[in-house]
């Protein structure tokens, strides 16, 4: 689900570093404290912020 969600958000970076990044919030969906959800639309949120970034420099 995690792969899906990456290449759905045009994440650059590999897995591993997007999985190092959201180790905190993959914790909580585990424990139920977030949805699988809300984790992706960080994760889309992010992607944004860095689209933007590597357009405008």
């Amino acid at each position: 689900m995690l792969l899906a969600a990456a290449s759905e958000a045009d994440v650059a970076e590999p897995l591993e570093v997007l999985a190092a990044e959201f180790a905190d919030d993959l914790a909580a969906l585990r424990a139920g404290r977030v949805s699988f959800l809300a984790l992706v639309d960080a994760m889309h949120t992010l992607a944004r912020v860095r689209q933007w970034r590597r357009a405008w420099g």
